[in-house]
């Protein structure tokens, strides 16, 4: 799959408007055992953001720059590290 970013955020339940490149997205995977976890879509010049209980591909590890217990609905917190978020999905392709 060429574009994963695409992929999913035509599959996050609720519509996210990104304005020109700002648009984001992160997914963690809870329990390994388990193939949900939570994926956030968000855009960072509007605010506009989703946040869903998601499918998580299987081609997708999770992060060890930040812990569950640092995530929140809001995607304030991931929006501080997104350059760092977006090499990581960027090496997952």
């Amino acid at each position: 799959m060429k574009n994963r970013f695409v992929w999913i955020v035509k599959h996050i339940p609720k519509y996210v408007r990104v304005v020109e490149k700002n648009g984001h997205i992160f997914m963690y995977k809870f329990d390994d055992a388990d193939v949900y976890g939570s994926a956030w879509v968000w855009c960072s010049a509007c605010q506009e953001y989703s946040h869903s209980r998601y499918l998580i591909p299987d081609w997708w590890k999770n992060y060890d720059g930040i812990e569950a217990d640092e995530l929140h609905n809001s995607p304030d917190n991931l929006d501080l590290i997104k350059n760092e978020i977006g090499q990581w999905v960027n090496s997952l392709r």
